[in-house]
């Protein structure tokens, strides 16, 4: 028979390519999360929490999966570590979820993209609980933050924001500014006497007091 044409071989194993990646990329997925991925396109919570380190790839998968589930209303990956790389990712559940109420992103060393996430936060409408605790969060995305879930329109509808071990230091007081909180969490953050001031002064009323902390932040590696 005759051979292949050059430029159709050359097509041929880029295809072939790309589908040894995305099943290579499935098959360490599931393994990390220890179930198929079929689930998450079903089920209502996702726990991913150390999900055996899930990377920046590892979320865009999952994102991808994700967005067939609408009935979602919980997820946790918080501990995982995998960088501002994943910020995107996250992003992109957040909006394909019109029932998400709770996301907690915790401990993944989102920085300053963790801004980006809540400006998603306070446009969704459902979501009631955010944590970002211990994301080596410093004062500008802290302001980012606030500015974001403060100009929503019509309210964020969060109810909870957890911001602790991040050291922006007083820029957390302008946090008072973002309506509708009954749960601030804010533990050794290093908000600080003028910080704590600007917090009791200016927020508006809860049905809950709100939790803040001046002690040291701790350590983010």
């Amino acid at each position: 028979s005759r051979s292949m044409p050059a430029s159709a071989r050359s097509i041929h194993s880029m295809r072939r390519g790309r589908r040894f990646c995305s099943t290579a990329a499935t098959s360490r997925l599931v393994s990390k999360i220890g179930r198929p991925t079929s689930a998450l396109s079903t089920e209502r919570s996702l726990d991913f929490l150390r999900a055996k380190g899930l990377d920046a790839e590892d979320l865009l998968l999952v994102s991808t999966l994700v967005k067939t589930n609408a009935g979602v209303e919980s997820i946790d990956v918080s501990g995982n570590g995998f960088g501002a790389g994943g910020a995107a990712s996250l992003v992109a559940i957040v909006r394909s979820s019109p029932q998400l109420s709770k996301l907690d992103a915790s401990q993944n060393n989102l920085r300053a993209s963790a801004a980006l996430l809540a400006e998603a936060a306070a446009s969704h409408g459902s979501l009631r609980s955010l944590a970002m605790s211990a994301n080596a969060i410093g004062a500008s995305a802290c302001t980012a933050i606030g500015e974001a879930l403060a100009a929503a329109a019509g309210g964020s509808g969060l109810a909870e924001l957890n911001l602790s071990h991040n050291a922006f230091g007083r820029a957390g007081g302008g946090l008072a500014a973002v309506p509708g909180l009954s749960s601030l969490r804010l533990a050794s953050c290093a908000v600080g006497a003028a910080g704590t001031t600007e917090l009791a002064s200016s927020r508006r009323p809860v049905e809950q007091p709100l939790a803040t902390s001046t002690t040291r932040p701790r350590h983010v590696p």
